[in-house]
């Protein structure tokens, strides 16, 4: 499926579960979304589809994890700047951005969709409260850090959280970090039931 369609698909989900929130017995005021990894793009995506259609109040928090930036494709972050997991994760994702975009070129400097660090500060304004989570491994912790502080800038982060010990989306640094991965999982909830 051809990007931006798969934002289409997502916003479509989100409106739906919104229209139904009596049936499916949910609390109207406790809407988050949140999404890891291209997840987390388009959950992003999603809440700046809902700023142009003026529904962003709908959602109470927005939590991204582990996202990337345009500084992976833009030439902004230098390839020999780069971690060795920064260099692996640049190679597959230019792969597929260049697969799955219409005009990668043009997108990778211009589409706020797909790079929500180019969002300008207005609509970064509108963003409803948020919470940008990583980890120590990560190889979107420099790109994460880089949207959490503009959203700061934007008065919209109530936090940034670094998890120890984890690769990409929480997965195992090495074999012994069953306990991190709880961990993990944990704040998550906990971050939620804090900020909501």
């Amino acid at each position: 499926m051809k990007y931006p369609l798969p934002v289409y698909d997502a916003y479509a989900i989100v409106k739906n579960v919104l229209e139904q929130v009596e049936t499916l017995k949910l609390d109207k005021d406790k809407i988050v979304l949140m999404g890891e990894s291209a997840a987390a793009g388009l959950i992003i995506a999603v809440a700046q589809e809902m700023i142009k259609r003026d529904e962003i109040h709908l959602i109470r928090l927005l939590m991204p994890i582990s996202i990337f930036d345009s500084s992976f494709v833009d030439g902004t972050l230098p390839h020999d700047k780069m971690t060795k997991p920064e260099q692996n994760w640049y190679m597959l994702l230019e792969t597929a951005l260049r697969f799955c975009s219409v005009d990668y070129e043009r997108q990778k400097q211009t589409d706020t969709y797909l790079y929500p660090n180019l969002m300008s500060n207005e609509v970064c304004a509108k963003l409803p409260r948020t919470i940008v989570m990583t980890t120590e491994f990560d190889c979107y912790r420099r790109s994460s850090a880089n949207i959490a502080e503009k959203i700061h800038q934007n008065g919209k982060l109530v936090d940034f959280v670094c998890h120890p010990g984890l690769n990409h989306v929480g997965a195992f640094h090495t074999k012994d970090d069953t306990v991190f991965q709880l961990n993990f999982w944990q704040d998550i909830a906990l971050l939620i039931s804090e900020h909501i």
